[in-house]
């Protein structure tokens, strides 16, 4: 069955969120004091093994790590604690 899934994201520099394989992220979205990814995904018995994305989560103004943002995609800056906190949030190919 191909529907459309939400999965939490982690407010760290670096999160992973396992997908069934063939997974396809849209996007990524404020829900209250949530971030979440939503992707499409299908949920067949019997696919593959799932995919790891992998999530950075910055705020403005604090240090990228030496790991850098090579090969990752840019999804949104969102706002927290009454916009005091800004996130920008990217996706790095699927691992």
């Amino acid at each position: 069955m191909t529907r459309i899934l939400k999965y939490p994201v982690e407010m760290s520099e670096r999160g992973v969120i396992c997908l069934p394989n063939g997974s396809r992220v849209l996007s990524v979205a404020r829900q209250g004091a949530t971030l979440v990814m939503y992707a499409i995904v299908n949920e067949q018995p019997g696919f593959p093994a799932p995919e790891k994305v992998i999530t950075r989560v910055f705020g403005t103004g604090h240090p990228i790590s030496e790991h850098g943002l090579d090969g990752a995609k840019f999804m949104g800056t969102f706002s927290f604690h009454d916009g005091r906190f800004m996130c920008h949030v990217f996706i790095e190919e699927y691992a």
